[in-house]
């Protein structure tokens, strides 16, 4: 067993980052599907309810009645990424569209990638255990 001394030098030499980093990735596929899940659900990344679809919208191209859930073939959806990159964490898609639906709602005030903080909440249950299993493999705890 290390000694306190060994064990505090070990905590100190920690790079807390790349340790968050490590915890991410582990449980980046979560986060993208809890973005998909609050996405469905018409939420926003700040927990705004987004703005219903139009009566045009669901009588002509049969968008269901209630908020917009962008989802029209599922390709944005299916193309989230989440990635640690230093101190930040990044929401994405690959989908062509994704700058056009970032522009035309965030114009509006909406934010369509990142989690709100109930869907944090979430994700943080998965990410807690990781990170703490990081840190014990790091430290020797």
């Amino acid at each position: 067993m290390a000694s306190i001394l060994e064990l505090k030098r070990k905590i100190e030499s920690l790079d807390i980052i790349q340790v968050s980093v490590d915890a991410i990735t582990k449980t980046d596929a979560i986060a993208a599907d809890l973005q998909v899940k609050q996405q469905l659900n018409g939420v926003d990344a700040k927990g705004q309810r987004m703005p219903n679809y139009s009566p045009i919208s669901v009588e002509l191209y049969g968008k269901p009645d209630g908020p917009i859930i962008l989802k029209d073939t599922g390709s944005f959806q299916r193309k989230i990424t989440v990635k640690a990159l230093g101190d930040k964490i990044v929401f994405s898609s690959s989908d062509d569209k994704t700058q056009m639906l970032e522009e035309r709602y965030g114009k509006k005030g909406f934010s369509i990638l990142g989690l709100n903080s109930d869907t944090k909440k979430e994700w943080k249950e998965d990410l807690q255990p990781n990170l703490i299993d990081i840190v014990k493999k790091k430290t020797g705890l």
